[in-house]
């Protein structure tokens, strides 16, 4: 996902920008058999993402620390709008 969505630079591409669907089942196929790998691998596992991340860690994670503060400073509709289709997303 982050890798297309750091090349959006305007409003309109993230308004033409489709958000994965969270709620498709598809998204978790193949997760119990790597769950299954790892156990076998090692009794303990290191968990690198965190749902609960704000608006400000979502947007620098998806666009990149310093073009976060650029968007910030000199596209602030762009920001606007990405928290609002974040929040639409994480409902």
């Amino acid at each position: 996902m982050t890798e297309n969505f750091l090349n959006l630079r305007i409003y309109q591409d993230l308004k033409n920008y489709e958000f994965p669907d969270p709620y498709d089942i598809s998204r978790k196929r193949g997760l119990k058999e790597e769950i299954k790998k790892i156990k076998e691998k090692a009794d303990k596992a290191i968990i690198i993402f965190n749902y609960t991340w704000g608006l400000w860690e979502s947007l620098w994670l998806f666009r990149g620390f310093e073009q976060a503060y650029i968007d910030i400073a000199s596209n602030m509709k762009f920001v606007e709008y990405f928290w609002e289709k974040l929040l639409w997303w994480m409902k």
